[in-house]
């Protein structure tokens, strides 16, 4: 693994974006980039954190009702939001920028050796395809991801808003608890045998993929672990900016 700590001090507040009440900023975070390397890519082993993002930026977007915490996952970042970071951190390493605005919005750099974030198939391989036997058995299921699970359940509305869909609301949740109905703290979970961390349920994830050379993005991953598989979970879904719920993995080429 490649461990890098970095500590700014950055204050500051959020402004702009959805109307709802935000997470605080967490200045002077130490910024913890964990990276595995694999497939020739370098992935980070977390996703970005509320404190990593404070520390780039002074601000943190998370909504308050996702769960605040210097070590959980960010959320709630626009698109523009989060090419910026992945540049901002691309300049702290003296790395490329492989996101570029132009006037007609933007584009990429395949070439650069910046960070930037996984298409659906890097996705899928550092999640599912060194992934150990034990992460489809039920019995074990809340080890590796934060999914919906019977300790949801006593939720307000969670029965309703399910059993429209299915007369047992339970066959939509995990056969396990893990006490975490919000975000956990990135780590908490069993990564997969690629040493990837909570990419199969914590925050959604950003994937980008490219087209004619433009960014593209979707949300991967998921909060439920539904009817005995993960399809609920690898089944990429549109990215809105004005309802995001997606959080962030940086990777980028390992040459």
């Amino acid at each position: 693994m490649i461990l890098w700590l970095i500590s700014l001090s950055c204050l500051g507040h959020h402004r702009g974006g959805p109307s709802y009440d935000r997470c605080p900023v967490y200045p002077g975070s130490a910024l913890l980039l964990d990276e595995v390397r694999m497939d020739g890519m370098l992935i980070s082993v977390y996703e970005t954190t509320q404190g990593d993002w404070s520390n780039r930026t002074a601000s943190n977007p998370t909504p308050v009702s996702a769960g605040c915490g210097e070590t959980k996952p960010v959320m709630g970042v626009d698109l523009d939001s989060a090419f910026n970071f992945a540049n901002t951190v691309s300049s702290a390493y003296n790395l490329p920028h492989y996101y570029r605005k132009g006037r007609k919005g933007w584009t990429v750099d395949v070439d650069s050796s910046g960070f930037r974030y996984p298409t659906g198939d890097e996705w899928w391989r550092f999640t599912f395809a060194y992934s150990v036997p034990d992460m489809a058995d039920s019995a074990n299921i809340c080890d590796f991801g934060n999914v919906s699970d019977q300790s949801r359940l006593s939720e307000g509305g969670v029965d309703s808003l399910y059993r429209r869909y299915d007369g047992d609301v339970r066959s939509l949740y995990a056969p396990c608890s893990d006490g975490v109905s919000g975000l956990a703290e990135v780590g908490s979970f069993t990564p997969t045998s690629s040493l990837v961390a909570d990419s199969v349920g914590n925050a959604d994830e950003l994937i980008v993929e490219v087209v004619d050379g433009m960014p593209t993005p979707y949300t991967i991953g998921g909060a439920y672990w539904s009817r005995g598989d993960w399809s609920s979970v690898t089944s990429p879904k549109a990215f809105s900016a004005s309802a995001n719920r997606a959080g962030l993995r940086l990777i980028r080429r390992s040459d």
